[in-house]
């Protein structure tokens, strides 16, 4: 009896040690085979092919939780990704569920800061602009550490920019400029800078830049225009005015364009738009081929809209496709040379034209509304690529 009890026990030992070495045999292959599909995925979802980085992802999610072989943090990841691949490939509803899933199920996840900035983004796209800002809110004051702090003060100044409140959006993009160390959101963060200057400039908002003038009797805006050394098109726009008549007693905010000045990077292909010194905005320009433009200080001495072109002693009207100059024109000192629009906006920043800056015309239009004759034009060979 004591034998077969041995006997017994012996071979009871033998079956656990071959289930146990069976087990951890397959776990390793099971855990090697998840570590081909994660790398697998990942080269999926890098490469942009989110709908087979998603089929992988999501088979991997399940195995996960079927075996528990895969931490939190994983799943967590593994949750993230699904939802940037549902993102990407439109499927909005299904991102934002998943998101949620992560700031329900993995709190404290190292992906909750980016799974915020996802939903975020996402309350934007449905211009639910206050739950957007709530959810950035939310990542400023719990995360101030993130390293995607100034990516949230980014985008809530961009929900301040769609709610109008343009003074406050500055306040916050500035900060990005100045704490930031990331240099491509910095760039994203001064074209939104320039885009909201010209809002300002456009708008009734009163800046430090600008006056309030109440209107005499005899005044009429062109009179105005010559007085703060402006254009008509300026003070129309910034006042919201139907028209070109004006009563006595009327205010009026007027910008003076006596800072305004210009300054061109033939190299770097852009052209900044300054007031008394200071940064308004960034515009994309084409300049000379071979280096073609003139440099040195200019100024603006002739602007025509709807300019037309003469080239070889032939004259073409100014709705003509084949007319070079776009919708506006602005000559400088160095005759024959100006800035003006285009009808190639494929060629903007590129080094492609005969000498003269290139603009796509909707930025010519906007510049020639600002600068009167007479703006000072600094034309440079260094690059600029602050801004």
């Amino acid at each position: 009896m004591k034998k077969k009890n041995t006997k017994f026990i012996l071979v009871t030992m033998i079956l656990i040690i071959a289930i146990y070495v069976g087990w951890q045999a397959y776990s390793l292959f099971l855990q090697k085979d998840i570590s081909n599909q994660y790398k697998k995925a990942d080269m999926f979802y890098n490469k942009g092919d989110f709908k087979k980085a998603k089929t992988i992802y999501a088979d991997l999610l399940n195995k996960s939780q079927k075996y528990k072989f895969t931490s939190k943090e994983k799943q967590a990841k593994l949750v993230y990704r699904l939802a940037i691949c549902s993102k990407k490939m439109g499927n909005l509803k299904n991102a934002e569920t998943l998101l949620v899933r992560i700031t329900e199920q993995f709190k404290n996840s190292e992906y909750i800061d980016k799974t915020l900035l996802e939903l975020g983004e996402l309350a934007q796209t449905k211009d639910d602009l206050k739950k957007a800002e709530t959810i950035y809110d939310r990542i400023l004051n719990e995360h101030p550490n993130s390293n995607i702090f100034y990516n949230a003060l980014y985008a809530k100044a961009r929900v301040y920019k769609l709610q109008g409140k343009l003074l406050d959006a500055l306040s916050l993009l500035d900060r990005v400029i100045l704490e930031s160390d990331n240099d491509e959101l910095k760039s994203t963060a001064y074209k939104e800078i320039g885009d909201i200057n010209v809002r300002l400039i456009f708008s009734p908002i009163p800046t430090k830049d600008s006056v309030i003038y109440k209107v005499k009797a005899g005044d009429s805006l062109t009179l105005i225009a010559k007085q703060f050394n402006t254009t008509v098109d300026l003070i129309i726009k910034s006042n919201k005015l139907k028209d070109t008549v004006i009563r006595p007693e009327k205010r009026l905010k007027i910008t003076s364009g006596s800072g305004f000045s210009i300054e061109v990077y033939t190299k770097s292909n852009k052209l900044i738009l300054k007031n008394n010194g200071n940064f308004l905005k960034t515009y994309a320009v084409a300049t000379g081929s071979h280096d073609g433009t003139p440099l040195g200080n200019f100024k603006i001495v002739n602007k025509l809209p709807n300019p037309p072109w003469y080239t070889a002693g032939t004259r073409v009207p100014a709705d003509s496709p084949k007319n070079v100059l776009g919708t506006r024109w602005m000559g400088i000192t160095e005759k024959g040379y100006g800035i003006h629009g285009t009808i190639d906006p494929e060629s903007i920043g590129k080094q492609s034209t005969e000498g003269c800056v290139r603009m796509y015309n909707k930025d010519v239009e906007e510049l020639f509304d600002l600068v009167p004759v007479g703006t000072p034009v600094i034309i440079s060979a260094k690059i600029q690529d602050d801004k």
